[in-house]
């Protein structure tokens, strides 16, 4: 996760050296992309902007004040009065306290840090809308020199260099990764390979997951993949999400994941309907191994993780369809939109394999915001099994539903129901610091999951609870922190406090 890295860090800058003087950009808009798309048209058309791509610090007398700035994948630093505008695309950019912005401030995948006397004129806009990415790739491309040659390909990595730290478990403890993507850049930046080696702090053991990609027409809608993989792997990402798991099995030793090593390969088509919507029709061929518990600490409390359950250890082959539709404004601070996945695999059979299953997984998600300060979410997800499915495909409930324990309901089917409102508060002296956004939240939720056959359990035997708590977008995702109440048996668990990160804001 080289983004945890790059955040991480940023937490350590801000907290230890500018908090006295730095605040969180309160007066940041969450704007549509349409605004910001007509203002970057016109600052790429006059052609009149300086770009930078690498770490940069701009004072006095070193650029002209009437030049609108580019920074692309770094860090800048504004300390002179500017007459024009900033962008700033996947960095981060830091307003000094002598900075004077007669333009807007215009943040695209990136973070600001601003000095209260630090003064912007402008607007300050925020996006992480593809089509924004993709103008500015395309106008700035237009301004380079172009090579006379066939195709270009171009090396990509993250600011470590391609290390990166992939999180905690009690498997692997450190995963530690080496990674680099190679892109066409006349192919608006198409990624046409991705490939890590993967190494574990506390096994003898070295992993790694590629995926060869062929664009099948000039603009990549259409593409032709191959990817080989050996690494650890866990089955119940859609919910919890890496990050959360992580801290919370580094921190307290409670690891809300059953893991095991996934080896094989896997071909597949897949057809892009827009920027973050796509069919995947493909052939999966692998193995699976059991794992066994090899962590041996955690960072405050006594060890609590429990017993890595076995897999079983033989060959699962299966043609798969996967199939998603994005309409969110924004992937990672998402006001309106929906999300519809749909899932379908089919193992076995002819196909051969151990295992033998049909199976289907269908999630609706929906955002609304009213009035700025009023959001709602809606979450639906339903998933059914024509046989007992194997242990890597199985569900589990709890910790979506945060009144339960982690593993209160397993099986082959399962169905779950979501929605919470929030309501978004005024930055107050303090949380600023903490929180770019902050909201309170009211949030229910129903659902159960079972084996097929199970006398006792069925889509009506709907578990229940609510909660209440507040959220916030910080630099490293959101954080919500809710006490929840089990609706079912309201006395004997009692109210639960539920930490969270990144849920329901990113995949």
């Amino acid at each position: 996760m080289p983004w945890v890295i790059k955040r991480l860090l940023a937490i350590s800058i801000v907290f230890q050296t500018f908090l006295p003087f730095y605040s969180s950009a309160q007066e940041t808009l969450q704007t549509g992309a349409d605004s910001v798309f007509e203002r970057l048209e016109s600052i790429c058309g006059s052609k009149h902007y300086l770009v930078f791509y690498k770490d940069t610090v701009l004072s006095s007398g070193q650029v002209e004040p009437d030049k609108d700035i580019f920074f692309i994948g770094c860090r800048g630093a504004i300390d002179l009065n500017l007459g024009a505008s900033i962008i700033i695309v996947n960095g981060e950019l830091e307003l000094r306290s002598r900075a004077e912005v007669s333009g807007d401030v215009i943040l695209v995948r990136s973070e600001m840090f601003k000095s209260q006397r630090a003064v912007v004129s402008g607007q300050i806009l925020r996006t992480s809308s593809d089509q924004i990415l993709k103008l500015v790739n395309e106008r700035l491309k237009e301004s380079k020199i172009k090579r006379k040659l066939p195709f270009r390909v171009d090396l990509k990595t993250n600011r470590m260099g391609g290390f990166a730290l992939g999180g905690y478990d009690r498997v692997d403890g450190f995963s530690v990764s080496w990674g680099m993507d190679l892109t066409l850049p006349d192919l608006e930046n198409f990624v046409f390979f991705q490939g890590k080696a993967i190494t574990a702090t506390t096994r003898q053991s070295v992993g790694y997951d590629a995926v060869l990609m062929l664009p099948l027409d000039p603009k990549g809608r259409n593409t032709v993949g191959v990817g080989a993989r050996s690494k650890t792997d866990t089955n119940d990402r859609w919910r919890l999400d890496d990050l959360d798991n992580a801290f919370k099995a580094f921190i307290v030793g409670y690891d809300n994941r059953y893991y095991f090593r996934r080896e094989g390969y896997s071909v597949y088509f897949r057809h892009r309907l827009g920027d973050r919507s796509q069919l995947t029709l493909g052939y999966l061929n692998e193995r699976y191994y059991s794992l066994k518990n090899l962590s041996p600490f955690t960072l405050f409390g006594s060890e609590n993780f429990r017993p890595n359950l076995p897999v079983p250890s033989a060959p699962l082959r299966s043609v798969y369809f996967d199939g998603i539709i994005d309409t969110r404004n924004d992937p990672f601070f998402t006001l309106s939109g929906f999300q519809i996945g749909f899932q379908g695999e089919l193992a076995g059979g002819a196909l051969g394999g151990k295992s033998s299953f049909a199976r289907i997984d269908l999630s609706v998600k929906r955002w609304d915001t009213y009035r700025g300060i009023h959001h709602t979410f809606l979450w639906v997800k339903w998933a059914w099994a024509d046989e007992r499915l194997p242990f890597q495909r199985c569900y589990t409930l709890g910790n979506t539903m945060r009144g339960y324990d982690n593993f209160a309901f397993s099986g082959d089917r399962m169905l779950l129901a979501q929605a919470a409102y929030g309501l978004s508060l005024p930055n107050i002296p303090v949380v600023e610091y903490l929180f770019f956004r902050w909201r309170m939240e009211f949030i229910y939720e129903t659902g159960t999951a079972f084996f097929k056959g199970d006398p006792l359990r069925g889509y009506g035997d709907l578990k229940k609870d609510a909660g209440f708590g507040f959220s916030g977008n910080t630099l490293i995702g959101r954080i919500g922190i809710h006490l929840f109440q089990n609706l079912n048996e309201p006395s004997r668990p009692g109210p639960r406090v539920a930490v969270t990160l990144n849920i329901n804001v990113s995949d």
